[in-house]
């Protein structure tokens, strides 16, 4: 065997075995052609399936489908989708459009918001198995910050990846200061929570497809001008894809023909945002400047149901003690 590193020249290196790796022993093998010059270049195997998808996995798997993320940092973050042959030991392999899967071999951008340089590695779960955590530059003041950590995922059925925050975020929730199902949103409908909770927090909103074009989302924000941030679906009925925005950052979000929902996870921390639709289907990290009066609320220009949560985040801070107490993942 063989471990490969890819430079962000395109270059790429080789060791001969895990103790030369871990002695920093390195050859030059070549440059690849296949791998664009970029910064923060990462290759790595296709992730597991989006929850709820496995079985479409499972098909495109037997059926051939692509093997391997390749994602680049240029003017953004990318990713593309295709088959990696490692080739002979000494050599640049190859890295190809898998067939049928030639549109996931284009560039596609990662979070069209302030997200940049991303970092990932293979991370254990809760349960002991495997996932693929990816983190970004937050390119918000004051001074920048870490978005929150992304599982990635393949989902076979919308042909895309997808990154949603790791379920130990849950675990900075405060009790809900709104949480409720079937309310309806017709203009703006204001959650009734307590001025400034909602500029750090989690508002959850799953809005019920309507039978007509339509354009929901939520907005937070205080009275102030300029002040806070608004994110929507426009929706039309029976199209592929719905466009959505937060602030004045825009995406394509695939939509698939079962589904009667769309999922807005919004977090907002003080100075931005990080949006997540459908699961991470889309991820949007915008700037936005939160006052002390800022509230949430829900907005719609036909009537739409929601089932929204709003959580209080905790802060990510802990005693340096607790660190050191915490089981060793890794011995």
């Amino acid at each position: 065997g063989e471990w490969r590193l890819r430079t962000f020249n395109s270059m790429v290196y080789g060791s001969a075995s895990s103790r030369d790796l871990l002695a920093g022993k390195w050859y030059e093998i070549g440059k690849s052609d296949d791998f664009r010059q970029c910064e923060c270049p990462s290759v790595y195997p296709l992730p597991a399936a989006t929850p709820g998808t496995e079985a479409a996995y499972e098909e495109a798997r037997r059926a051939g489908m692509p093997d391997t993320v390749h994602k680049t940092s240029c003017g953004g973050d990318w990713w593309q989708l295709g088959s990696y042959d490692p080739g002979a030991p000494r050599s640049v392999g190859s890295f190809k459009p898998t067939p049928g899967w030639e549109d996931v071999f284009a560039q596609k951008r990662i979070d069209q918001g302030n997200f940049y340089a991303s970092k990932d590695n293979e991370y254990p779960t809760l349960a002991g198995g495997k996932r693929r955590i990816n983190w970004g530059w937050a390119t918000v003041p004051p001074a920048s910050a870490q978005t929150l950590p992304r599982e990635v995922t393949f989902n076979a059925e919308a042909r895309a990846l997808q990154q949603y925050p790791i379920e130990e975020i849950a675990g900075l929730r405060a009790a809900a200061a709104f949480d409720r199902r079937g309310v309806a949103v017709r203009g703006s409908v204001g959650l009734g929570v307590p001025a400034g909770v909602a500029r750090q927090a989690e508002l959850l909103v799953s809005f019920a497809l309507p039978s007509e074009s339509a354009t929901f989302g939520v907005r937070i924000g205080g009275s102030s001008s300029g002040d806070g941030i608004g994110c929507s679906v426009n929706y039309t009925a029976g199209a592929a894809n719905a466009s959505v925005a937060c602030g004045g950052v825009r995406d394509s979000l695939p939509l698939l023909a079962r589904e009667t929902s769309v999922e807005l996870r919004v977090f907002a921390d003080w100075t931005f945002v990080e949006a997540y639709f459908q699961r991470g289907r889309v991820a949007i990290t915008a700037k936005a400047a939160f006052s002390p009066d800022t509230v949430a609320s829900l907005t719609s220009n036909v009537t739409v149901a929601a089932d929204v949560s709003l959580f209080p985040m905790k802060s990510i801070w802990v005693d340096p003690d607790k660190v050191r107490a915490a089981p060793r993942v890794y011995k």
